[in-house]
């Protein structure tokens, strides 16, 4: 069983910005703002009432609308993805890859190869175009050699369960 988000452009850090290829979880959410169209108001309520995006309220019709007025509203790409941690997904998709990241979708693989080769070195080389892993060896290498380094200097890292989640792009 998977989840469903909404997510924009990669976000950044006050001193790093994201690399525009990372497709994984760290991305921007829907956010009306000032944003007078109701519907979009309407939508985004239960989209935010959920945990993280996760929400049975509204259906994939209704993600894809939100995503499209976000879109419309703020001038960023917002598209309807689908997390799973099975490497499966039930509707026609785009397989983005396997994203390694922090309890809260704080991922060690949006600021670029350079951070990532800071991790290890090996995996700079198995990551794919969107910035993220193609197969679940590369990506479990990857995880046991993050949580080595934080083990061993958790001042370093940040706190938090490490997870690792299949991403795909829905298209229907």
């Amino acid at each position: 069983m998977g989840t469903y988000r909404i997510l924009g452009d990669v976000m950044g850090s006050p001193t790093h910005d994201g690399d525009k290829r990372y497709r994984g979880l760290y991305r921007s959410e829907p956010f009306p703002e000032n944003s007078p169209d109701k519907r979009m108001l309407e939508l985004w309520y239960k989209y935010c009432n959920s945990e993280n995006g996760i929400t049975d309220e509204l259906s994939l019709d209704e993600l894809k609308e939100l995503a499209k007025l976000s879109s419309e509203i703020s001038g960023e790409e917002f598209e309807v993805v689908y997390v799973s941690h099975e490497g499966t997904c039930p509707h026609n998709s785009v397989f983005y890859g396997i994203d390694v990241y922090l309890t809260y979708e704080d991922s060690y693989l949006w600021s670029g190869i350079d951070y990532i080769l800071k991790i290890h070195e090996k995996s700079a080389s198995k990551i794919n175009s969107n910035l993220l892993f193609d197969n679940i060896e590369d990506a479990k290498e990857f995880f046991d050699e993050a949580e080595r380094l934080r083990k061993e200097n958790p001042e370093n890292y940040e706190r938090g369960e490490m997870k690792i989640s299949y991403i795909f792009k829905v298209l229907d």
